[in-house]
């Protein structure tokens, strides 16, 4: 048998092994997606206009074993307080503890048997952002021995992958199943160092970055996701208003306007079909 591991915002964890409760089912289904087609009148079929991402729903089949009825109830109204709630909670397989699912519960039952101190638990986990996600992200140690990654995760043993930089051309490795747009997942990029005019460009995307004005050795540039900081203050009217994403696999960067030693540094997490 396996477990499943319950982790709220706040890091506090439930583990169904301590909690005597057996897991029946938890298996995620493949991606689904939202596509938007068009009929034209002298066009044969419809015309597939592009697709989204649709939310995962995962079924899950829990099993409650207690000695007594005092214990049930304990157990029971423990487990129901954990998982309910109006943020997303992460569930977590054992069989696969580096990746996490984001989720809220639905529909959720617990059903008694009889009167003996047992019950029956269901419902459904959905993921509205339709990907699993790693638990440690770019800032943590990359190797296997952490315990932090696992096979399955895209993480290729020959490659020197690196997260931080300081030099003006380097390579960004997304071992995602995903692109990243930083609209929709927490991406972070932040620059060190003395510049005029920087511009950050992603030779693989096509897309660039510029901050019009200029900074000191000791100032630090953050694109928070949309939000562009200059040692945490919103500068985003004196940039180019425009977004960095990552594609899947190596991306290429180069970086104009710094006048002096740079750091740059990319956090995030990777994100998964399974």
């Amino acid at each position: 048998m396996y477990g499943l591991i319950f982790e709220r915002q706040d890091g506090s964890r439930y583990y169904t092994r301590e909690n005597n409760i057996d897991v029946k089912e938890f298996n995620p289904p493949g991606p689904s997606y939202i596509t938007e087609r068009v009929v034209m009148e002298t066009f044969d079929g419809e015309i597939d206009m592009g697709s989204t991402l649709g939310r995962r729903e995962i079924p899950f089949q829990l099993f409650l074993k207690c000695s007594e009825y005092g214990e049930y109830i304990l157990k029971r109204n423990e487990f129901v307080r954990f998982v309910s709630g109006k943020q997303e909670i992460f569930v977590i397989d054992e069989r696969h503890k580096t990746v996490r699912w984001p989720v809220k519960i639905e529909g959720l039952s617990v059903m008694q048997k009889g009167g003996a101190p047992m019950a029956d638990i269901g419902g459904t986990f959905v993921c509205s952002q339709g990907v699993s996600e790693s638990l440690a992200t770019t800032q943590d140690p990359l190797f296997f021995e952490t315990n932090l990654w696992s096979l399955g995760q895209n993480i290729p043993n020959s490659e020197d992958i690196r997260y931080k930089f300081n030099t003006n051309r380097f390579r960004v490795y997304n071992a995602s199943d995903v692109l990243i747009n930083p609209e929709r997942y927490p991406l972070v990029i932040r620059y060190k160092g003395m510049s005029e005019g920087l511009t950050i460009a992603n030779q693989t995307t096509g897309q660039s970055w510029t901050y019009t004005g200029t900074t000191r050795e000791i100032d630090i540039i953050e694109l928070n996701q949309v939000y562009p900081l200059l040692n945490g203050a919103n500068v985003y009217k004196d940039t180019s208003k425009s977004e960095i994403w990552l594609l899947p696999g190596w991306n290429d960067f180069v970086i104009t306007g710094s006048t002096g030693p740079l750091e740059i540094l990319f956090d995030f997490r990777f994100y998964y079909y399974m």
